[in-house]
């Protein structure tokens, strides 16, 4: 409606901006999934400033959290709905962000899954936000807190993080890629010097996600493999803060280790001769599993 608007009244249109999260009411307001989330309305944010505080974040779990049937391509749908409308105009997201577990691979592997989705449809994606620490809703005390940021208060990197940081070095050639399944794919991605390949293992809603059997054919030469991996046992900070009793104020030596649990830890594959390579491995549920191939 506004790009009709401003056609209609002679008002200059450089772009069309916006954003979008899981949670949206018009996905239930305007039929994009079942409606089954409309049931519970939101209060409104006078409302919840009046609220005590435990109430006040209760409201907000109960909508943020509220059971739905997205399918697990809603982001990709409504992106690809904007850019129809958008026309010729370049389409901006300026916040965009999941809407359920912002601390765990969950986030993680819901980032890789809805980048691969969402590449070419835009020209800028930008995600909401860099750090636990934004003014609104206030600051809460403790490292984990379900927060939408990619690192937590005390500057420590996220799983989800890492994905973005493994998206950065990656390049921007997109390689094809062969095969189907429903909750397992494969991003991959090559700078010229190296392919950058991630199996990401994720539902939306959680309905169907569990450990796949995942078996990667790579052809060409290869000279070398490195793999890492996010889930629950790697790469999992909080778990590291969980571990040694949720403290509110870590020290600086408890601090130590939630950042060394944060890290992303490269082992080394084996590669064999020849123009083919194979690779087994389990993608655990909302799992990201990355690998890094320098070809002869």
């Amino acid at each position: 409606l506004f790009d009709i608007f401003c056609e209609q009244e002679n008002v200059p249109l450089d772009f069309i901006s916006t954003h979008h999260y899981p949670s949206d009411d018009p996905l239930s307001t305007f039929g994009m999934n079942d409606g089954s989330a409309a049931a519970f309305q939101m209060p409104s944010m006078e409302e919840l400033a009046k609220m005590p505080k435990e109430e006040m974040e209760k409201a907000m779990s109960k909508f943020f959290n509220r059971e739905n049937k997205n399918p697990r391509d809603i982001l990709f749908q409504m992106t690809s709905k904007a850019k129809q409308e958008a026309g010729d105009y370049p389409l901006y997201y300026t916040e965009w962000n999941g809407s359920k577990e912002f601390d765990t691979s969950y986030q993680a592997a819901f980032v890789a899954q809805t980048i691969a989705y969402n590449e070419g449809l835009v020209e800028g994606y930008s995600f909401w936000t860099v750090s636990d620490i934004f003014e609104e809703m206030g600051l809460k005390g403790a490292p984990y807190k379900n927060e939408f940021g990619i690192q937590n208060n005390y500057g420590i990197p996220k799983p989800v993080y890492r994905v973005f940081q493994t998206l950065h070095e990656a390049g921007d050639q997109r390689l094809e890629v062969e095969g189907n399944h429903p909750n397992a794919e494969v991003l991959a991605l090559t700078d010229g010097k190296k392919a950058t390949i991630l199996v990401y293992n994720h539902d939306l809603e959680r309905r169907t996600v569990q450990p796949e059997d995942i078996q990667l054919t790579l052809c060409g030469k290869i000279a070398s493999i490195r793999k890492a991996v996010i889930d629950a046992e790697n790469c999992n900070p909080k778990a590291a803060w969980e571990a040694m009793g949720s403290p509110k104020y870590p020290t600086k030596a408890e601090l130590n280790t939630i950042s060394e649990a944060a890290r992303l830890v490269y082992q080394t594959v084996e590669t064999v001769s020849g123009n083919e390579q194979q690779l087994h491995f389990v993608a655990q549920p909302e799992s990201v599993t990355i690998f890094e191939v320098i070809y002869r």
